[in-house]
Order: C-alpha cells, then structure tokens, then sequence
C-alpha cells in the first residue's frame, strides 16, 4: 500500500484491486515459503489466483473469466516478445521477459487445477497445504499431493504439462476462448 493507492478512495476498484493483491501476497507469504524453483510458479501464482477468486466472489462468474482472459493475453503479448522458459523452471533471477510470461501463466496454472479439481476440492487441498506447511518451505510436489488428495485424483499429467511444456495446454485455451463476447472485448 502506498500513498498513491490511498488517493484513489477506499471505494475505488483499482484500490480494492491493490489491497486485494497486497493482502494475498502478504497472506501466503507469511503463511507458506516457496523452494526456491517454485518462487516464480506458487510465490507469485496463487496470490494472483486468490485474487481472481475474491474478483469472482465479489463480481460473480463473469469476473473471473475477464481475469482469465486478461492473464492469457497477456501470456501470449509477452511470449511474442521472448523465449519462453517452463514455468517449473523459471526463477525471480532470470530475464525479465522470461519471467513475465511466467507471471501470466502461473495464475492460468492454478485455475486450470481448479477447473479439474473442482472449487471446493481445490480451496480445500490449499487450505490443507499451508495448514500442514506453515512456517516450512513448500514445493511442487507438496501442492500435488495436497491437491490430489482433497480432490481424489491423479495430477501427475496436468502437473507435468503445465510446469515442464512451453505453452497453454489446448484444451485450456478451448475453455477460455480470447474470442469469446464480454467486458474484456467490448462486445
């Protein structure tokens, strides 16, 4: 929070919108510390996804797919501009532009589980994750197993695909259509 934010008003959405950011950040990262190869993918990925989730729960379905829809062209904008690098593989310390399309494609990542898992199942398999991990570091393998087990499934495939492959996985992007009519497009 800074000046500049307090200066729009406190009933302003691009306020809520930054309060709602810093408050995940600061959340999860008081709650959970990510090993250092998944700082960039759950450091930074699921405060982004939580607040996709408060948009949701605040403005209704609508909102989220605005959110999904933003984080993927920005996904595909920064791609255009750079190499990109697996998302389980970048770090904070790597080229900017290879993290930024990290940063637009690790909230995708989290609502691509959700999508599978289902929302109780994945709110569930998180809030278990930082319950049996307070306090400790927190990887990959942590969040799969949380998850698998809140949702009864295996999630080695999605797991290895979103974290190991360049690119969004096709049957997400047919989910997600860029094309489709709404707040984003102006349709």
């Amino acid at each position: 929070m800074n000046s500049a934010a307090f200066e729009l008003g406190t009933g302003n959405a691009q306020f809520l919108e930054i309060v709602t950011h810093a408050l995940a950040h600061n959340w999860f990262g008081d709650e959970i510390y990510p090993v250092p190869d998944a700082a960039l993918g759950i450091g930074e990925g699921l405060p982004e996804y939580a607040t996709i989730v408060i948009d949701e729960a605040r403005n209704g379905p609508a909102a989220r797919n605005a959110r999904v829809l933003q984080y993927l062209r920005r996904y595909d904008e920064a791609r255009n501009n750079a190499n990109e690098t697996p998302l389980g593989i970048t770090m904070l310390t790597d080229p900017a532009a290879q993290r930024r399309i990290a940063l637009a494609k690790a909230p995708l990542f989290f609502i691509a589980l959700e999508d599978v898992c289902g929302e109780t199942q994945m709110r569930s398999g998180l809030a278990h994750l930082v319950a049996v991990s307070r306090g400790q570091e927190v990887s990959y393998d942590s969040l799969r197993s949380s998850l698998e087990q809140s949702s009864n499934r295996n999630l080695a495939k999605m797991f290895r695909v979103w974290l190991n492959e360049k690119g969004i996985p096709q049957d997400f992007r047919d989910r997600y259509p860029l094309a489709a009519p709404g707040p984003e497009t102006g349709e």
